[in-house]
């Protein structure tokens, strides 16, 4: 990967973008194995008559599957490193981790509250065996955790393209994170403006919204925010490349690894949701994401002195990175098993493992992950 650090047109990709794509073909490979077990369990270990099962409620199911037991010890992870930096040792770091984790906390009781004070329209809380499906969720809800589930996908992306080299030399920094931020939000909203649209002209807007309208107004009313957002990224762009000295040919050239990432990112919840999986796809490819470069840095940086002790063993060496993660998901998906099939699912091991449990971890972890750095 060494040779392609800069993505010049005609010169191969960018880091980030082949990261990307080792990422995608690691989600597109997991998924694909864990499928065939999960149709194997679900139709002939543990029969049920009273459940129907079509191919795409295994694929939700095992989708589902595997992004809570990859995702809870990257979550875990993530938390334990936080804490373990030097930099975060002290007394006004550790103030701003527990404050993140108090908001976290309520936020947390907001999602509660969207969850049970909306009704469950879209979604379709179907139960699935053994507790490996979503529970009832409202739209409202969940379409919260996706955006700010984005908020953090694409500012980690961000981090990516220029922690891999794949940005070049980056002349005024605040500058560019100011534009990255911009970016961020634009892109989101340009995205939830498009779900508005086919919300509105597909007629599946709540009356309480919208009443009834007749056709010109519905459609100015469905497509002008989208209108007014793929404006401002138009001159999110011009801003930037005059800011920069460039054009905007040059500014979308030197910058096109991190746009076309993005983009990627878009097609990925966009594939989620075409094959009902939700927000399960691009969760579990943050996680195989954060896994590819996280060992792309440790590879790059070399095997580190053997390490005095375990946690900075996995933290600077690839063979402790890989250990620990690979060793937590076999050790999670143990004793998800035991969970399951022992306690039938019951017990204190619902706050950490069961599927209602989980977005409320999710959030937890975004919001902490909001954490300077």
């Amino acid at each position: 990967m060494a040779g392609f650090r800069v993505a010049i047109p005609g010169r191969g990709l960018g880091v980030n973008e082949q990261n990307f794509l080792i990422s995608s073909a690691w989600v597109i490979g997991l998924v694909g194995m864990i499928q065939p077990f999960f149709w194997g369990v679900s139709n002939f270990l543990h029969p049920d008559p009273s459940i129907d099962f079509d191919f795409m409620d295994d694929l939700k199911g095992s989708a589902e599957m595997v992004m809570r037991y990859v995702t809870l010890p990257h979550y875990g992870i993530g938390f334990l490193f936080m804490a373990a930096s030097a930099r975060n040792r002290t007394v006004g770091r550790r103030a701003s981790i527990a404050g993140l984790l108090v908001l976290g906390g309520l936020l947390c009781l907001g999602y509660a509250f969207l969850g049970t004070a909306f009704s469950n329209e879209m979604t379709g809380s179907k139960t699935m065996r053994f507790h490996w499906s979503e529970t009832g969720a409202s739209p409202l809800a969940l379409y919260a955790i996706l955006f700010y589930f984005l908020a953090h996908e694409l500012r980690d992306q961000a981090m990516f393209y220029v922690a891999t080299d794949s940005s070049g030399v980056i002349a005024d920094r605040p500058l560019f994170d100011r534009f990255v931020n911009w970016l961020i939000g634009l892109s989101i909203g340009t995205f939830a403006t498009v779900i508005w649209s086919a919300l509105v002209l597909g007629q599946q807007s709540p009356a309480l919204v919208l009443p009834e309208l007749t056709g010109n107004l519905r459609a100015v009313i469905a497509l002008a925010p989208v209108a007014f957002c793929v404006l401002g990224l138009g001159a999110l762009a011009r801003w930037y490349a005059h800011a920069t000295g460039q054009t905007v040919k040059e500014m979308g050239d030197r910058h096109g690894p991190l746009i076309r990432v993005f983009v990627g990112v878009f097609l990925w919840i966009s594939l989620g949701f075409a094959l009902r999986l939700g927000i399960y796809l691009l969760i579990l490819f943050h996680v195989v994401g954060w896994y590819v470069f996280t060992c792309y840095k440790l590879k790059e940086r070399g095997q580190a002195s053997p390490a005095a002790d375990w946690l900075t063993w996995t933290r600077t060496n690839l063979s402790g990175f890989r250990t620990l993660h690979v060793g937590l998901v076999v050790a999670f998906i143990a004793v998800g098993a035991v969970w399951t099939y022992g306690f039938e699912g019951h017990g204190p091991l619902w706050y950490v493992l069961a599927p209602g449990a989980f977005l409320y971890w999710t959030i937890t972890h975004i919001t902490v992950s909001f954490l300077p750095r």
